[in-house]
């Protein structure tokens, strides 16, 4: 997707600076491949735990109180993933109806990567959350065993 999107902006850039014409759609293009990218790219870093946090207060926190923040992380998460799937498919059904004017694609082809990634989010966070409850299983395992 990222290499279409450059290919779409090289495309722009050789035609209006060489044949001095424009090619009207490649903007609009570019922006909606940037949104996908952008959104799927974000849950790509959630999955591999590469997103943004600040974890300096829980790496203070004893094991136990660990595993508490990342369960209340992760069912924080699992609620705003939710949100983004119902909300999302009810503004993406909402502009159905709209097009954009210089490609003619359809608003809610765009807006679907909102409650598409939404969902893909909240399939990882309960992975995560399955995680989490087997790394607690396999330490009472070990202590007791």
């Amino acid at each position: 997707m990222g290499m279409v999107m450059a290919l779409v902006v090289a495309l722009q850039v050789v035609s209006r600076y060489m044949f001095n014409h424009s090619l009207f759609w490649s903007e609009e293009l570019a922006r909606f491949l940037l949104i996908w990218l952008s959104f799927l790219g974000a849950t790509v870093a959630y999955c591999h735990g590469v997103h943004p946090g600040v974890d300096s207060l829980v790496r203070r926190l004893p094991a136990i109180w660990k595993t508490g923040a990342a369960l209340a992380a992760y069912l924080a998460g699992a609620v705003l993933f939710t949100v983004m799937v119902v909300s999302g498919t009810q503004f993406a059904w909402f502009v159905r109806l709209q097009i954009f004017p210089a490609t003619g694609i359809s608003k809610w082809i765009i807006m679907a990567v909102v409650p598409a990634s939404g969902a893909i989010f909240l399939v990882h966070c309960l992975a995560g959350i399955c995680r989490v409850f087997d790394t607690e299983m396999n330490e009472k395992t070990e202590q007791t065993g």
